[in-house]
C-alpha cells in the first residue's frame, strides 16, 4: 500500500493535480512514505500539501515548523501564501490532540506575537 500511494503521489505532483486531489490522497489513513513524499512535495514547492503529510504522519512539530517558517519568512509574502498565517496555524493546533500542550504552547507563542 506504501509503495502504490507513494507512487500516486509522486504522478500527481508531476503532472500538477490541483491541491484539493493531493490533500484527498494524504488524509488519514495514507500509506505515501513520509521521507519519500516529503521529497516529491518539496522539489515542487507544495508545501501546504507537505503539511498535511506530516499531519498524517503525525510529525506535528514538523508541520508547526513549516506553517511557522513559511508564514513569517520575508521571502514569502503572505499574499503569494494563501495557506499559511497565524490562523493557519491555530486551526492546526485546533485539530491536534491535546496530548502535547508543551508544543501547543510553544507554537502558539509566535501566533500572539503576530496578533
Amino acid at each position: 500500500a506504501a509503495a502504490l500511494d507513494t507512487a500516486a503521489l509522486r504522478a500527481m505532483v508531476a503532472t500538477g493535480a490541483p491541491r484539493e486531489a493531493v490533500l484527498e490522497l494524504l488524509e488519514p489513513p495514507t500509506a505515501v512514505h513520509p521521507s519519500a513524499g516529503e521529497r516529491a512535495l518539496m522539489d515542487a514547492g507544495r508545501h501546504s500539501e507537505l503539511v498535511a503529510l506530516h499531519r498524517a504522519a503525525g510529525q506535528h512539530r514538523r508541520a508547526l515548523e513549516l506553517l511557522q517558517r513559511m508564514a513569517t519568512s520575508p521571502s514569502q509574502p503572505q499574499q503569494q501564501q494563501p495557506h499559511f498565517g497565524p490562523e493557519h496555524t491555530v486551526a492546526y493546533l485546533r485539530q491536534m490532540k491535546p496530548s502535547d500542550p508543551l508544543l501547543t504552547l510553544e507554537f502558539s507563542r509566535w501566533v500572539l506575537r503576530e496578533q
